[in-house]
């Protein structure tokens, strides 16, 4: 029932996006939907609004169901130093955090829903940050690829880690 509702709800703001008149120009030529994969720029839907050289985009896709839950929602800032002639590769330096909570029920005993077990849930926030650099590339006057590289930190309230940070986006201008 829920996907069906999220089903409706996204087809209905597509079709309010693309229901706006245009006269051969693209009259929301900042705004940006699409789908980011990266650990620290996140991963699921995002919206990019980049109107000049600073933007912003918002990354998230809670996944789960009843026993288990994962929310990843991330922040990124752009910043535009470099555009081709057309703006068919743009570069951009981005900053970017990230938070991710996990619920886990986790059930110990001989057969789980039944009389003779211990149920205990488990709760995981995990933040990121980082900085990168990242390629804008448009294959279509609508559609573009981004590919970013970056370094982060990863968890930094707990058990902190540095890393390398890689991200793929593909999205369409609105």
């Amino acid at each position: 029932m829920k996907q069906n509702i999220l089903f409706i709800c996204l087809s209905l703001l597509v079709m309010i996006s693309y229901s706006q008149e245009t006269t051969g120009q693209y009259l929301h030529k900042n705004h940006y939907m699409g789908f980011n994969a990266g650990a620290l720029t996140g991963i699921g839907f995002s919206y990019r609004y980049m109107p000049k050289k600073i933007g912003v985009q918002l990354t998230g896709l809670p996944i789960g169901n009843k026993h288990n839950l994962r929310v990843k929602a991330a922040l990124t800032v752009f910043y535009k130093y470099y555009s081709s002639v057309g703006e068919t590769l743009n570069l951009l330096a981005y900053a970017s955090s990230s938070f991710v909570h996990k619920r886990n029920e986790i059930y110990y005993g001989i057969q789980p829903y039944e009389e003779y077990f211990i149920f205990e849930p488990q709760y995981i926030n995990k933040y990121n940050a980082g900085i990168g650099t990242a390629m804008e590339i448009r294959l279509h006057n609508i559609l573009s690829l981004d590919i970013l590289l970056g370094y982060g930190i990863y968890d930094f309230t707990d058990n902190y880690r540095f890393t390398i940070d890689g991200g793929i986006g593909l999205f369409f201008r609105l």
